[in-house]
């Protein structure tokens, strides 16, 4: 490669990577926004309704909700979930939601065993979904069974015989160890429906996730509903002041990366083709001028001369008329010389041939040997000059 080709694609590097930048530095501007603060509200209804077998004592199946109910005459229960939430403008954002109902039994602690941790869980997920949208509104409930919200039955006699299971079982392996001196452990049980409720806006800086419990126990005869969690939700956040630079830019970058590489090629093929055409126009000449031409089989010492470069073969022509005189062609390993010589003068017209690394000089299209040691030494007053 030479000095002038290297230039060349330093130059296109450097293009690409200032265009990159400016690409960058471009879709950030147009992305800019001043800080905007955006509010989100929202609000969870769960709602539960515990439903009796067929008896003689209770005229409906369906009981209030603000009562304590009876494990031995309840059939099932049902819970029903919906989530409103809104955004004071427009937004993209992720939502991901779940359900879960767990069985937990904890060691009974004296009258309050509100904090005791437990011993067992056996956790059961009722729905799970994640997805996106777009707008001011998003809305969950039991429209339909591909969307987050929705009605659930629980059944709290499958849970009570796996807990009875577990009381019996733990009392065999304390008689199998013989430990019952250490007394019998009594024991708490109840179900948690647990919703779990994440927005995402990802502009905004916004990932929250809200939570909400119901409690059912069912270690005893008489029970209550408890509910523990979030129910209204109140949130501000400011939007972030520039965009991560997406996929447009990306495909930017890469085509202003292909027409560099299209524009090194480029390049590179005019100095080849350059050279070539110069190759060609010195057989040209060779061929159609060869009784004007005589070719030296070595250097020219032009240290005696006043050196005159012409630019066309047609100027060494007519001096060579002129003067009576042939014209001197020699051909080195990076050019082909022509020399025209008259009253003291020589005229120089020099074609570059060679493919092989040139020096600076050589790019710049300066004589290769104006300054080497060759010329610089005084080999004789002949026009022509052999070295023997």
């Amino acid at each position: 490669m030479t000095s002038k080709t290297g230039w060349i694609l330093c130059a296109l590097l450097a293009t690409f990577i200032v265009s990159s930048a400016a690409a960058i530095f471009v879709h950030m501007f147009l992305s800019y926004t001043p800080d905007t603060e955006i509010h989100l509200s929202g609000r969870n209804d769960v709602r539960f309704s515990v439903h009796y077998i067929e008896n003689s004592i209770f005229d409906k199946a369906e009981r209030p909700g603000n009562l304590q109910y009876l494990m031995s005459f309840t059939d099932y229960i049902e819970v029903e979930d919906s989530f409103l939430c809104r955004f004071s403008q427009n937004v993209n954002a992720i939502y991901r939601y779940s359900v879960t109902e767990t069985l937990t039994i904890k060691p009974l602690k004296g009258s309050d065993d509100s904090n005791a941790q437990g011993v067992f869980e056996d956790k059961t997920i009722l729905s799970e979904f994640s997805g996106r949208f777009k707008g001011e509104r998003i809305t969950w409930d039991k429209s339909g069974t591909d969307t987050p919200g929705g009605l659930y039955v629980i059944n709290p006699h499958k849970h009570i015989d796996a807990y009875r299971y577990f009381v019996y079982e733990q009392r065999e392996q304390m008689k199998k160890n013989d430990m019952t001196a250490e007394g019998d452990l009594r024991f708490t049980a109840e179900i948690l429906i647990g919703f779990s409720y994440t927005v995402k806006a990802e502009e905004y800086g916004l990932d929250e996730t809200f939570h909400y419990t119901l409690n059912i126990p069912i270690s005893n005869e008489v029970f209550g509903i408890a509910a523990e969690g979030i129910r209204d939700i109140e949130l501000s956040s400011t939007s972030h002041e520039f965009k991560i630079p997406g996929i447009q830019v990306a495909v930017l970058i890469v085509l202003l990366f292909l027409l560099n590489i299209l524009g090194v090629v480029f390049c590179i093929s005019r100095l080849i083709t350059e050279k070539n055409k110069q190759r060609r126009e010195v057989k040209r000449i060779l061929k159609k001028y060869s009784d004007e031409i005589i070719e030296s089989a070595h250097r020219i010492d032009l240290s005696e001369y006043k050196i005159i470069h012409v630019n066309q073969f047609k100027d060494l022509l007519k001096l060579a008329v002129n003067s009576s005189k042939h014209i001197i062609y020699y051909q080195g390993d990076k050019r082909a010389e022509f020399y025209a010589f008259s009253d003291g003068y020589v005229f120089c017209l020099n074609y570059y041939i060679s493919s092989a690394d040139e020096d600076e000089d050589d790019a710049d299209g300066h004589d290769l040997y104006a300054d080497d040691a060759f010329t610089q030494t005084h080999l004789g007053n002949a026009p022509v000059a052999a070295e023997e």
